[in-house]
């Protein structure tokens, strides 16, 4: 149960990013993006630490616009010269915000999904409608096709994202 409600705080912040990640857009993810973020993702945030920055925006449970937070984190990251030096060196250009956020959702979203599922019943009943109006915000500013591709890479995302 505590690891549902440790997501409340960023999914009540969905909604402010709702304009940047919409269900008509269609998909922003390919296979190719989601490869080359596993393999990529830490080598990459250990130099951008290196340099005092930092990608790991979602864990502060206390932010109450954690995904608007997020967002503008990463676009003032993605301004900075020797940040887009480094993800350029990985291999990302400007789409590497997109692709970032929309892992993370796709991500969050699955592992809330597989909690709730390994939840024995009476909790389940409990967390329901919060779980339902969570996920369906996720929904809500992610391609289904993206939340599917992510569930595909779950086994390999969760050390990216666990670490």
């Amino acid at each position: 149960m505590k690891k549902l409600t440790r997501h409340l705080p960023l999914i009540v912040a969905l909604v402010s990013i709702n304009c940047v990640f919409a269900q008509g857009t269609g998909p922003i993810l390919n296979e190719e993006d989601v490869s080359r973020f596993i393999e990529t993702y830490r080598p990459m945030t250990q130099e951008l630490e290196a340099l005092g920055h930092d990608l790991d925006m979602g864990e502060d449970e206390n932010t109450e616009n954690m995904f608007a937070t997020m967002n503008a984190s990463i676009a003032a990251l993605m301004a900075n010269n020797e940040v887009s030096a480094i993800i350029n060196k990985y291999g990302w250009d400007e789409k590497f915000g997109m692709v970032f956020m929309t892992i993370s959702f796709g991500y969050m979203y699955n592992t809330m999904a597989r909690e709730m599922e390994a939840l024995p019943d009476e909790q389940k009943e409990q967390v329901k409608p919060m779980m339902d109006m969570m996920l369906g915000q996720i929904r809500s500013v992610t391609h289904e096709k993206d939340l599917e591709l992510v569930k595909s890479y779950l086994t390999e995302l969760d050390p990216v994202f666990k670490e």
